[in-house]
């Protein structure tokens, strides 16, 4: 296997998919399994030597299939993180494209959360990074990442991420000469910030006349994970921020 292509990647995909059919129902422990240490090392090796605008369709499947075992998301992510020159744009939206499939296996897999052991310190540093990006295309991408895989962030994440973007780089975005990158900003305050926030304030009701009808007729509210301390917190942070901005009018 000193040169690896197409073959060792599908290689590895038929591994994963092979092991799942002998234990569709069973928590499994990867590293006991033989074989699976050399494959991972092997593939794990071929993303950190070739560029990442050219890997093969073959090796991104593969990538997101490894994902079985939970634990290789943080290597992964890392390593795609490492490889990345924030001035180069065509690499930034190739890493930006399999981060987005990464999240995406996990909302196919019907999780309400990413797993536990996920570093978001490190993806946090990295999202930073991106947003501060001269590149319109760049920092769009990046805040359509956030904003279709809000929800799977943790609670203390999305905290601080509502601080990040009502913060340091509220006005960046806010008054962004490119109207894509206002409009899917716009759309993170509104749609995933705000309802955060919502969604607290409604389960305050909840002992209500309203609130008890709505438990009468099993209807239930989105869960956000926030307590009502974060969700104050956050409500100030956008009512000053608005408040900055009405007045520099």
């Amino acid at each position: 296997m000193s040169r690896r292509g197409i073959s060792f990647f599908c290689l590895v995909a038929e591994y994963i998919n092979h092991v799942l059919r002998l234990a569709p129902f069973v928590q499994i422990n990867w590293e006991t399994i033989p074989g699976y240490s050399e494959l991972v090392s092997g593939f794990l090796c071929e993303m950190e030597s070739r560029d990442i605008k050219r890997y093969p369709d073959s090796l991104k499947e593969a990538s997101v299939r490894l994902l079985c075992n939970e634990d290789l998301l943080n290597i992964q992510v890392r390593l795609l993180f490492r490889k990345t020159n924030i001035h180069l744009p065509m690499t930034v939206l190739k890493t930006l494209e399999l981060l987005d499939s990464y999240f995406s296996y996990f909302s196919r897999s019907n999780r309400v959360r990413l797993p536990a052991c996920f570093d978001y310190k490190n993806f946090y540093a990295g999202l930073r990074i991106l947003l501060n990006s001269d590149h319109s295309f760049v920092v769009t991408r990046t805040l359509s990442l956030i904003y279709h895989h809000y929800q799977l962030f943790s609670t203390s994440f999305r905290r601080d991420l509502s601080f990040c973007l009502m913060g340091q780089v509220f006005f960046k975005l806010f008054l962004s000469w490119c109207g894509n990158i206002r409009m899917m900003f716009r759309h993170i305050l509104h749609y995933r910030v705000q309802r955060d926030i919502t969604c607290v304030d409604q389960g305050m009701n909840s002992n209500t006349s309203f609130g008890k009808i709505r438990s009468t007729v099993n209807l239930t509210l989105p869960s956000c994970g926030l307590n009502e301390m974060q969700a104050d917190e956050i409500r100030c942070r956008m009512t000053t921020v608005m408040n900055i901005l009405e007045n520099s009018f």
